[in-house]
């Protein structure tokens, strides 16, 4: 697989795939979150928990990021025509092996000098909380030129992994996505995740972050979580990830 995967990024083969964010009280879209599928020489479309951690361990995650983030920047043209107007947020993640890696963070800056989004849009780099523990103040210099150019930083899974309270104060942080394990246990009779999820809200609150949970798959979840605090969701109950011409007129309908 391996081989093959080498040879699909060679080819720029992988697909963008896109998730809707929405106002969890109306269901419009805030947001769009960018996800990669891989359909293969035999014709089977791979999702990224099959093949994302093989790219990691062969060193091939930071220019799989490259390469989708390109195409996600790219597309957003194509869906910003289907809902003139409509502002959104484009939301791409970015792997360990990309922060690590200083010449692949310097391409990615001059990725986002050189391809802009449509007007009123915003790109969005999702980070998991355990690259934030032990960088050293070189990611905190890259988040900081990623802001300079009006990108928003995001905390991706929170809650699952490591990371120090004082990261959220010490890096240029504005959102915290809350892993899907803690929303699909609202209300769970053995082990609810109800009090957590308010501290977690009430913490955001405190320190002026906005909040998205993840994992949305019943209209029970969405309304006890509209009930406390939370403004933006995602999740199968709203959308599943669908292609860059699935979402256009996913948009399109909504505009």
């Amino acid at each position: 697989m391996e081989t093959d995967l080498r040879r699909a990024i060679r080819r720029n083969e992988i697909t963008p795939y896109l998730q809707p964010i929405v106002d969890l009280v109306t269901g419009k879209p805030v947001g769009l979150e960018c996800l990669m599928r891989w359909r293969t020489d035999s014709g089977e479309m791979m999702l990224p928990n099959n093949f994302l951690p093989i790219s990691h361990l062969a060193g091939l995650s930071g220019e799989l990021d490259l390469q989708i983030i390109q195409k996600a920047i790219q597309a957003s043209h194509e869906l910003a025509s289907a809902a003139p107007g409509q502002p959104l947020q484009l939301s791409v993640n970015l792997s360990g092996l990309l922060l690590e890696s200083e010449g692949q963070r310097q391409r990615l800056l001059q990725l986002i000098r050189s391809t802009p989004l449509p007007k009123d849009w915003q790109l969005l780099v999702e980070l998991v909380e355990d690259y934030l523990h032990d960088n050293g103040s070189e990611l905190g210099i890259f988040l900081n030129s990623l802001r300079r150019l009006g990108v928003a930083i995001a905390i991706d899974d929170f809650g699952t992994g490591y990371s120090s309270l004082s990261r959220l104060h010490n890096y240029p942080v504005r959102t915290v996505k809350v892993d899907c394990s803690f929303v699909e246990r609202i209300d769970d009779s053995s082990n609810p995740s109800n009090q957590l999820l308010k501290t977690i809200q009430n913490l955001c609150a405190d320190l002026g972050l906005e909040s998205t949970a993840e994992g949305v798959e019943t209209d029970s979840q969405r309304a006890w979580l509209v009930q406390n605090g939370y403004k933006h969701g995602q999740g199968n109950l709203f959308s599943r990830p669908m292609s860059v011409a699935a979402m256009a007129h996913y948009l399109a309908e909504f505009h």
